[in-house]
């Protein structure tokens, strides 16, 4: 089967439909730009439970942007996300671009478009287990995806999710210290939900509030870091979410939202997940 490209989370990621199963243990050096800073593993054994000393620095981050009042988070559950920014080229070249995201539950949907390419929408649709992508000049008809592709772009939905904090209230959250910010650097955890991939945390070690993500990915056919910056907080609900999200792979940016709207809650229904 031929490959699918999705752009909307992603940048300029390939999804292959053929042996996208099982990624490597761990993510591929950046062969190119600037030199990476020395990370620790992303991808580690899961523990039973958390570490307690764990479980405190979440409390931490989750006071911290909310203002001591986590239930706050209640609100962040249907929400609609309204993005503008800044798109890299395949050759190198940056174009104008939007992106529309509706989160609600284990429901997830994006549209993109980029001016470069005529502003031709993208819809990228999840409803619980089954997803769709849908782009007119592609195909008539939504694209149902397959196991292998959906396992494939779930890190980014997962990120796109743990940038509203929601699944760090999760029953299934396990989480562990990786670094604990005492030597003046960043704290960082690592967490799993439920069944999904780990992801790292970085917070800063002073205010508690999150700057970053890591986690892995497929991209050409390779695992690799994705990395989400993090930055100009701005309340939302009386939650501290970020006004600008920068997309990367290693110390690499591709992606840059400078521009961000939150809609709270989201004007939408339930059979908006369906197929676009």
């Amino acid at each position: 089967m031929p490959r699918l490209r999705f752009l909307p989370i992603a940048v300029l990621v390939l999804v292959g439909c053929e042996g996208a199963t099982s990624a490597p243990r761990s993510a591929k050096p950046i062969d190119e730009g600037p030199v990476a800073e020395a990370l620790p593993p992303i991808v580690a054994t899961k523990p039973e439970k958390s570490d307690p000393a764990a479980v405190l620095a979440v409390n931490a981050i989750l006071l911290a942007h909310t203002e001591n009042e986590p239930t706050r988070l209640e609100k962040l559950r249907k929400v609609r996300i309204l993005r503008k920014g800044d798109w890299k080229l395949p050759d190198g070249g940056r174009s104008d671009a939007t992106m529309e995201i509706a989160i609600w539950g284990d429901q997830y949907r994006t549209t993109f478009a980029i001016a470069a390419t005529g502003n031709v929408p993208e819809t990228f649709s999840l409803n619980g287990t089954q997803g769709w992508r849908f782009q007119s000049k592609l195909a008539a008809k939504p694209i149902p995806l397959d196991i292998a592709a959906l396992e494939a772009i779930l890190p980014e939905v997962n990120g796109d999710r743990m940038t509203l904090l929601t699944p760090l209230t999760s029953d299934k959250l396990v989480a562990t210290i990786v670094r604990d910010g005492t030597d003046g650097g960043e704290k960082i955890l690592r967490i799993w939900i439920g069944d999904n991939p780990p992801m790292l945390l970085h917070a800063d070690a002073k205010t508690n509030r999150l700057q970053r993500l890591t986690y892995e990915m497929m991209e050409n056919g390779q695992t690799v870091a994705r990395v989400l910056r993090l930055s100009e907080l701005t309340s939302v609900a009386g939650v501290l979410l970020p006004g600008r999200v920068e997309y990367g792979v290693g110390p690499l940016t591709f992606t840059t939202w400078n521009k961000i709207e939150y809609q709270v809650p989201g004007q939408f229904e339930l059979s908006f997940f369906d197929k676009p």
